[in-house]
């Protein structure tokens, strides 16, 4: 309960035995926590990145994590903008 309190945290959801914290900005909250954590009585044994699964996307419409979709969503387009770029060294295909 404390962890969703914290600034910076949307939600927070218990699965597979770990926390998986919800956060508009995760790299920068994750850091502050490295140099100021908030919590003495509780220790971090790891941290983990993982990709969204359905379940974060449902969990992210239905609480109003609009954060976490518009990141999300640009994230995105960023990796279909870098696919479709050609690269220099491509190579027409020869014709049968």
């Amino acid at each position: 309960v404390r962890l969703r309190n914290l600034t910076g945290i949307l939600g927070v959801s218990l699965r597979s035995g770990a926390l998986r914290i919800y956060a508009p900005e995760p790299e920068t909250l994750l850091q502050s926590w490295r140099t100021n954590w908030p919590f003495p009585d509780l220790k971090l044994l790891a941290e983990r990145w993982v990709e969204p699964d359905m379940e974060d996307v449902f969990t992210a419409y239905s609480q109003g994590y609009d954060a976490v979709l518009k990141g999300a969503t640009q994230k995105n387009e960023e990796n279909a903008r870098q696919i479709q770029r050609p690269t220099r060294n491509a190579q027409r295909p020869t014709p049968n």
